[in-house]
């Protein structure tokens, strides 16, 4: 395996992107349910709703470590806009 393909398979692993990809997956099912909410999503499941990102961030702190969760605005895919994606855990690729 070429060392390009194992920085891809890598990031493909990392928690955020397993999270990323599950929300993905589920976002139709989702967007009937939490609709403008906040959502956190750990261990490929919605581990909270909130009104605020600070909010959701805070206890899901409480619980998870930086990086093995997903903070993320539900919306039908339509409406989405470039998203930019912060972590409090550095991670090297």
């Amino acid at each position: 395996m070429s060392n390009s393909a194992a920085i891809s398979q890598e990031k493909d692993q990392h928690p955020v992107m397993v999270q990323y990809r599950w929300y993905r997956q589920h976002q139709d099912e989702l967007v009937k349910r939490y609709n403008g909410r906040i959502l956190v999503i750990a261990d490929q499941k919605i581990i909270g709703d909130y009104s605020s990102r600070d909010e959701a961030f805070r206890q899901a702190m409480k619980s998870y470590n930086p990086g093995t969760f997903m903070v993320r605005h539900c919306m039908p895919r339509e409406e989405e806009r470039i998203i930019h994606w912060n972590t409090r855990q550095i991670t090297t690729f």
